[in-house]
């Protein structure tokens, strides 16, 4: 899952050269001629990661269950967090290909398709992510009062929560800062639930 994000960074960052200050015919040109690359993308991003994060959504459960409601309550965040970002993915990869279909018999409506793609899949998964930070707070609070995993990846994870929750204030740094903490939280917390297994 780290990866995925690490990879999403780079491809979004170096190689995803949308004109997103283009014209409406550069943006539709540029969907059309990219449209496996960016279907790979999203579907890596979106519908992979959440395929990844509903097993680690359940192993945590396992984790966290001997803790009461709390536990219970934290884990159906998770699943809602899951089904979230597994329907963005499908909404963008399947919206997208819609858009393309729509191209030569109207431009103006493939257009407007893609504004509501985009707005619909940034709502549910990409630009907000309010229901992931809670649930990562949610694990690390539990983690935290009950002794379960390292206290600093706890924190770290407290940390990581708080900025998925200021995603809900319209300024990208706030998703960025979530992203960004949250490979470091994956990561540190792999490693501790493999140290847990050797133990």
């Amino acid at each position: 899952m780290a990866l995925i994000y690490i990879a999403a960074f780079v491809y979004f960052g170096a190689f995803f050269d949308y004109p997103s200050q283009g014209t409406q015919e550069e943006r539709l040109r540029f969907l059309d001629e990219n449209q496996l690359a960016v279907s790979i993308a999203y579907g890596s991003i979106y519908i992979l990661f959440g395929a990844l994060l509903a097993v680690m959504v359940a192993g945590l459960h396992d984790l966290l269950s001997p803790y009461g409601p709390a536990a219970s309550l934290t884990s159906l965040l998770g699943a809602v967090w899951v089904g979230l970002v597994m329907a963005s993915g499908m909404i963008y990869v399947t919206g997208l290909q819609h858009v393309v279909g729509l191209l030569p018999d109207s431009s103006e409506a493939a257009f407007h398709l893609w504004r509501v793609v985009s707005m619909l899949g940034d709502s549910l998964g990409g630009g907000n992510e309010l229901v992931g930070g809670l649930w990562v707070a949610g694990v690390s609070l539990l983690g935290l009062k009950y002794g379960v995993l390292p206290r600093a990846l706890n924190s770290l994870g407290c940390l990581v929560g708080a900025f998925g929750l200021a995603t809900t204030i319209p300024l990208d740094v706030f998703t960025d800062m979530f992203g960004l903490s949250q490979i470091v939280w994956f990561l540190w917390l792999g490693l501790s639930l493999l140290r847990m297994r050797e133990a």
